[in-house]
């Protein structure tokens, strides 16, 4: 869970990887990368779909003020 002031947000499972891999020495490409490879996914359309999906999540957590990322 992501807390800040007066609001909470759950994270599943997956979106609590990600924001762990939030340290600064990961790229988009990087956490793509490391989420595919645990999901045994190499399909370019899985692949796509993945990075789709974390591109999506940061920039909900860009509108929320809780990031700030240069995709």
């Amino acid at each position: 869970m992501i807390l800040w002031p007066e609001r909470g947000l759950a994270l599943n499972r997956t979106s609590t990887e990600i924001v762990r891999m939030l340290d600064g020495a990961h790229s988009v490409d990087d956490i793509v990368a490391e989420l595919a490879a645990r999901a045994g996914a190499s399909d370019p359309v899985d692949l796509g779909r993945i990075a789709s999906d974390v591109s999506a999540f940061l920039a909900d957590l860009e509108r929320r003020a809780l990031l700030e990322w240069n995709p």
